[in-house]
């Protein structure tokens, strides 16, 4: 046990945690894991099937946003290959994971992860829950990559790194965030308070030398001034930029065909916010626990349709095999069948990826406070990035558990971080109890 405890507390290197968090995330995905379409993910697909095609304005979905039918194209320009669009994602979701551990090292003052932390975190994020959405086509790993994107940006804006910019980095950030716009439109506010405040940090450290910044006085009124003329900046660009999604739109959608164009608008105020008990009941939902009005876990339906009906197959969802959606959709990509050497064994461990994905979450909760007890600000930032995620879409309309996939991974770094920390002292306590031997 000693030995092994020993092991445990090895630094790795940053690559091998790359290894474990991203590699093997992609082997289970492309060979365990069968893809399957969605009734949304058919119209994902048939829109991304019209991009650069003469049928563009005809048949592409225009309720849904360009991000990620495009990627879908880029993918689909490589092969068509349905395994191809299955590493790629299971990539996103590994990679943004990986993200989150180097943001959480950093935080805690460290340049490399334990090996007990990795080999911790690796098995959580394995859930079959989390590893289906490399197979699913829909934006959930996407968005898992993009909101690893923001946790990194405020890590870097934080503790700059001697060779980045922060001029660089606040181009990127506003850059990434136009892009996630066009994702979906709940990037405008997913991303409003992190790039506002990236902006406002990296304002203030620019001029915070200039003498009257310099007196207290002067420095919290300039200081509340920037940031909230920064969030209502922030929050116009983000309308301004959904606003040249739609001009486009309404320039082509009246030629579609077939194809649903209503689109979701970008609202003209905040959207209301709930009652605190309401707000919770939704919160959990997203989490996985409990449902809200006529929502159901839709995360244990595609789980249930992937891995625990016997012999899973790939298969187009037979609710929308109706024209023009199917013809459009099928044959984008080739669907592929898992490996049933390695399927089954998943399929077993998807009996239990439920209840062991709830209790990731709940366990997630105490993280953030033992980092503000300990007062380890930087860490509770990274640990709070999930939980901003969850709560923005809590206070919408949907509180869908679907929507919490994307948070999942970050959520999971804080439960391994406590867990190793607590392994590791109590390590440390038998070491000092541990006899010294006499000298002969």
């Amino acid at each position: 046990m000693p030995r092994l405890v020993r092991l445990a507390r090895t630094p790795v290197p940053l690559w091998g945690s790359a290894i474990a968090l991203i590699g093997l995330p992609i082997l289970v995905s492309v060979l365990a894991i069968p893809l399957r379409v969605t009734v949304d993910g058919i119209m994902y697909v048939s829109s991304a099937k019209s991009f650069f095609t003469d049928d563009f304005a005809k048949t592409y979905a225009w309720f849904r946003e360009p991000g990620y039918p495009f990627f879908l194209s880029v993918v689909h320009a490589v092969s068509d290959q349905g395994f191809l669009l299955i590493i790629v994602q299971a990539f996103m979701l590994g990679a943004a994971v990986f993200i989150g551990l180097y943001c959480a090292v950093r935080a805690l003052g460290r340049s490399r992860p334990s090996l007990g932390l990795v080999a911790i975190l690796t098995l959580l994020i394995l859930n079959p829950m989390y590893l289906i959405y490399s197979a699913l086509v829909l934006q959930q790993a996407q968005f898992a990559f993009q909101l690893s994107l923001i946790a990194l940006s405020l890590s870097w804006v934080i503790r700059t790194p001697p060779w980045l910019s922060r001029w660089v980095l606040l181009a990127g950030v506003l850059v990434n965030y136009a892009l996630s716009v066009w994702t979906s439109i709940g990037w405008i506010y997913l991303s409003l308070v992190p790039v506002a405040a990236v902006i406002v940090i990296t304002l203030w450290k620019a001029f915070r030398g200039w003498t009257p910044l310099q007196r207290r006085r002067v420095a919290i009124p300039a200081l509340a001034v920037l940031s909230v003329v920064t969030l209502i900046g922030v929050y116009r660009l983000g309308l301004l930029t959904y606003g040249g999604w739609t001009s486009i739109r309404d320039t082509y959608s009246v030629a579609a065909e077939g194809i649903p164009t209503q689109v979701i608008a970008p609202l003209s105020k905040l959207p209301g916010i709930p009652t605190p008990w309401l707000f919770g009941q939704r919160a959990l939902a997203i989490m996985h626990v409990g449902t809200v009005h006529i929502y159901t876990y839709e995360n244990d339906l595609f789980l249930n349709a992937q891995l625990i009906r016997g012999y899973a197959h790939a298969e187009w969802d037979v609710a929308f095999q109706r024209p023009p959606y199917s013809d459009f959709a099928l044959g984008y990509f080739r669907l592929t069948d898992p490996v049933p050497f390695l399927f089954r064994p998943l399929s077993i461990l998807a009996r239990i990826a439920s209840p062991l994905y709830s209790a990731v979450y709940l366990a997630a909760l105490v993280p953030p406070v033992i980092a503000l007890v300990r007062k380890r600000w930087e860490l509770l930032v990274i640990l709070m990035v999930p939980f901003y995620f969850i709560g923005v879409y809590a206070a919408s309309n949907s509180p869908i558990d679907r929507y919490g996939i994307p948070a999942y991974g970050l959520a999971s770094i804080g439960v391994a971080v406590v867990i190793a920390a607590v392994v590791d002292r109590i390590a440390r306590r038998r070491e000092r109890r541990r006899p010294v031997p006499a000298e002969s």
